[in-house]
């Protein structure tokens, strides 16, 4: 039996997925290094933002929408309770969340019990009972949201840093202009903020909570210890201090709130007089569940936000996700709902988070900081300063004096102890940051006795050390320094001739000045487009290298970086731009001030050299916001931003209109900005998505216009349209072209340039295969066989140990999975479906983002209904046990993007081995 290389990897991960499951049990067929991969991804997703599959969607919870919202959601509810005990009299049952409110009528549903995976069919055939109840419209997973964790560095103990006013990305975001010509500080403004908790005893953020304080309102949903565990018990108050202790706090919530509506000397928020509430729905554990989040969200809405900031959301490119739905029904009645596009930059195409993917909601990408605050060091002989960030959370003790030598002769020694020179014994050493996790490094230095670490990159994705993950657990100190210093110790030591150089370091924070990467979109902002190929992310803000308050007991003050930082950045922005609204603020819809913003923003190069052309708007967005001139310029182009689709469903002409609300006569040229193309995949051989994805500055598509001029009136209105002629390239490779329909001003004096970013796909998304290489896997509950199509899997009813796993990955996210079962006994008859219709399923990577079921030797009768809001059919029956001496298969299809659900070429199928059951 030959596997794919995809299928060696699914069985590593089902075995992992074995050991979570059931503790030691498994622990004897996984290695070390399968381990030790995980425990590194892992570490990673918490702080990109990211929640595997595999566990993202908790077995045991549903959410359950009422369609009836005349009647008290209780009235549903018991009666529906009611039901399921007396069909299910041997399981225990309790009620979650109650959402009586005008955007959700719903409730979340407990089943308890071991979370054995065999369990898995039972909580499916009780929420598939729950959809089929009279006065039940859906049926919804309980999703698991990791705690937000962003990339930090340099906190500060000792309040804010001399010259700290430098370290603000105001003047970037005309922010300070706001503040200074319109003398807007966000007052009257209430800004919800869902997040980690506040520490509002900080001077500035108001030092108190309640009424007369700058944190007014908002509570505390779930206490210290809660998290998505079956047996985790919350313990809410009224209380939103972020009280988790030393070793589990981030401040990631008190660094949020700063950014927004902080007011120090010498520190100044982007709405400073703004009035704040937190919600707290993250605890000192590593997730909350989206209950947690649609009932803080809830819970602010009824006191009156104008604006919701949530630095949150999960890995799924979708736009119709549940989340997504409530918080689309939220902004399109009047709230400003503003979501980071999330951290997974680096894992390539299609991994803007969800809720942000909905169309009513602002989707925030991160541009780097122009400063950032750093450390010093010089090399002796020299006069010249250099800067580095320290790479530990709390790497308080300076950075030791000493040697610096070459801590690996070739990229990825310092991944093997053995291979480390000697001479790195009472040294520090100058090592990449490329070929393997950093801490793996910095343990293997440490153990051959240097003293320090200095890590660097030759690539500009990795300039700023700030932008780096934190590395913990280890010993010895580290130093991250940007590209340019690397390649001058690297010059450095060439020339010496003990291939050895002095440096000394100041353990002072000082600002320093990015001259790489300031002003560019942050390598970790997520790149679009959803799935049904909308653009996103929206707009930028400043999310790379963010100083900003956090509690106490991480020093006060500290950078961070994330696209959790971008999105408050542009909540305070839109408290400044409602305050300037004044009455008139309820005229204003989420689209229409996203739309000012686009028009006004700053489009970034894709990198520090000039020749590499302009950023794509799948990572961008529209650009840099850029707020003046949002706020005071007078013509509005709408929409803010196109796709013209792939090839095969191309929306080839665009019609925009042009609206002059000044005084004077203006004028435009249209133009077409083109910017790098996105290469979203390795080869289109195998398409697997390219991580990182990779980009292409020769694929421009060319536009033309109705209008190449044109004029218009104070008061006057008209309208432009643009056509689209793809780039020709190869229809297989999928390129994500792009770039801005600039109308760029003929009187320049008068009004500033106005752009609109588009992108396009050249080829046909339906042609995307859904599942890995090979299939699906079936494998024994022990994982110690594969059992492939021609294979024979017996099943004994009677005993669960029996029952096969079934796994794969997804190359490609898909609306739908059904898996209709046949008895091959009776000439391979359709009898029904070994499974419950997945919908809105996201794709899987390769590092261990897998899907995984158990089959109990059960399946339902009707076909059930195909709608992408449902992740369980509406109207099925009760399962079937399939009988004792016959002989099945199930087929695993999955629906291709852009597929019609009634066509069943759009379907892809993989057929599973044959199931024998016992007699």
């Amino acid at each position: 039996m030959i596997l794919h290389s995809y299928q060696y990897l699914l069985l590593f991960t089902i075995l992992l997925q074995l050991l979570l499951l059931q503790g030691s049990k498994a622990e004897s067929t996984l290695t070390a290094a399968v381990r030790n991969k995980f425990v590194r991804r892992q570490q990673h997703d918490e702080i990109s933002g990211q929640y595997h599959p595999m566990i993202q969607k908790l077995p045991g919870r549903m959410i359950v929408e009422f369609g009836d919202s005349t009647t008290n959601v209780n009235t549903h509810l018991d009666a529906l309770i009611q039901h399921l005990q007396s069909e299910f009299n041997d399981v225990e049952l309790s009620t979650g969340h109650v959402f009586d409110h005008p955007f959700v009528h719903a409730a979340s549903i407990y089943i308890k019990g071991d979370q054995h995976p065999q369990n898995g069919q039972l909580h499916n055939t009780i929420m598939n009972t729950a959809s089929n109840f009279m006065g039940v419209s859906n049926v919804y997973p309980v999703h698991a949201i990791p705690r937000p964790q962003a990339f930090s560095s340099s906190y500060s103990n000792n309040g804010p840093v001399e010259h700290a006013m430098l370290l603000s990305p105001h003047i970037q975001t005309q922010v300070d202009r706001v503040h200074r010509e319109l003398n807007l500080t966000g007052e009257g403004i209430v800004v919800g903020i869902l997040d980690t908790g506040i520490d509002y005893n900080h001077p500035a953020l108001g030092g108190g909570f309640g009424e007369g304080y700058k944190v007014r309102y908002g509570r505390d949903l779930v206490g210290d210890d809660f998290d998505f565990h079956p047996d985790s018990v919350p313990s809410p108050d009224n209380d939103p201090m972020d009280s988790c202790n030393i070793s589990t706090i981030s401040g990631h919530g008190t660094h949020v709130a700063g950014i927004i509506a902080g007011k120090a000397e010498n520190f100044t928020g982007v709405a400073p007089d703004a009035t704040l509430g937190m919600w707290r729905v993250f605890s000192c554990g590593p997730s909350t569940t989206d209950e947690y989040i649609i009932q803080g969200a809830l819970d602010a809405i009824d006191v009156g936000v104008d604006i919701l900031s949530l630095s949150l959301g999960e890995n799924n490119a979708w736009s119709s996700t549940f989340s997504a739905n409530i918080f689309n029904r939220i902004a399109a009645n009047g709230t400003k709902v503003i979501i980071a596009a999330g951290n997974a930059g680096l894992d390539g195409a299609f991994t803007v988070s969800s809720p942000s993917t909905g169309s009513e909601i602002i989707s925030v990408s991160s541009f780097n900081s122009d400063y950032y605050l750093a450390r010093e060091f010089q090399i002796k002989g020299s006069s010249e300063t250099y800067a580095y960030v320290p790479a530990r959370l709390l790497q308080t003790e300076k950075m030791p004096d000493g040697e610096l030598v070459t801590g690996e002769l070739n990229v990825g020694d310092a991944c093997n102890e053995t291979l480390i020179p000697e001479h790195v014994k009472g040294n520090l050493a100058l090592v990449q940051v490329k070929g393997c996790d950093p801490g793996d490094k910095t343990r293997n230095l440490t153990a051959a006795g240097a003293i320090g670490v200095v890590f660097y990159s030759t690539s500009y994705d990795y300039i700023q050390p700030r932008n780096f993950y934190v590395v913990e657990g280890v010993e010895i100190p580290i130093a991250h320094v940007g590209t340019q210093t690397g390649k001058t110790l690297l010059q450095a030591l060439d020339e010496s001739s003990k291939h050895a150089i002095r440096l000394t370091f100041s353990n002072k924070d000082v600002v320093w000045a990015d001259e790489e990467t300031g002003s560019l979109a942050s390598y970790f902002s997520s790149i679009g487009p959803t799935y049904e190929n909308h653009l996103k992310p929206d707009i930028g803000g400043v999310g790379g290298n963010v100083y900003s308050t956090v509690p106490g007991v991480l020093g006060a003050w500290a950078t961070m970086s994330g696209t959790s930082m971008a999105c408050p950045y542009v909540a305070g922005a839109t408290a400044l731009f409602l305050q300037h609204l004044g009455g008139h603020a309820s005229e204003y819809s989420n689209v229409d001030i996203l739309e000012r913003y686009q028009n006004y923003a700053h489009q970034a190069p894709i990198s520090p050299y000039e020749d590499d052309g302009l950023d794509s708007p799948l990572h961008q967005g529209a650009g840099l916001i850029q707020l003046y001139d949002s706020i005071m310029e007078p013509v509005h182009v709408s929409p803010g931003s196109i796709s013209f689709n792939d090839t095969a469903h191309l929306q080839k002409t665009h019609t925009f209109t042009v609206r002059n609300t000044g005084r004077e006569i203006v004028s435009y040229e249209m133009i077409n900005s083109v910017s790098v193309s996105v290469v979203p995949f390795n080869s289109s051989a195998d398409y697997i998505l390219s991580i990182p994805a990779h980009y292409s500055n020769t694929d421009s598509a060319r536009l033309r216009f109705s209008k190449k001029t044109f004029k218009l009136s104070p008061g006057e209105t008209t309208t432009i349209s643009a056509s689209i002629i793809p780039p020709k390239t190869n229809p297989k490779e999928h390129i994500m072209y792009g770039g801005f329909i600039q109308f760029k001003s003929l009187a320049p004096q008068q009004t500033k340039d106005i752009t609109v970013p588009y992108m396009g796909v050249v080829g046909n998304q339906k042609e995307l295969p859904v599942f890995a290489e090979g299939g699906p896997l079936v494998v024994d509950i022990n994982a110690t066989q594969v059992y492939t199509t021609d294979d024979t899997f017996t099943i004994d009813l009677e005993d669960p140990d029996t029952f096969p796993l079934i796994g794969f990955f997804l190359r490609m996210g898909t609306k739908h999975i059904s898996t209709p079962l046949y008895d091959v006994t009776h000439t391979n008859k359709h009898v029904g479906y070994a499974f419950p219709l997945l919908s809105t399923m996201a794709h899987t990577d390769l590092n261990f983002g897998m899907l995984s079921f158990p089959w109990d030797g059960t399946y339902y009768e009707k076909q059930p209904s195909v709608d992408p809001n449902y992740l369980f059919p509406p109207h099925p029956n009760d399962t079937i046990q399939v009988t004792p001496g016959h002989r099945y298969r199930i087929d695993f299809q999955g629906l291709k993007l852009f597929g019609d659900p009634n066509m069943k070429q759009d379907w892809e199928t993989w057929r599973s081995c044959i199931f024998e059951i016992k007699k």
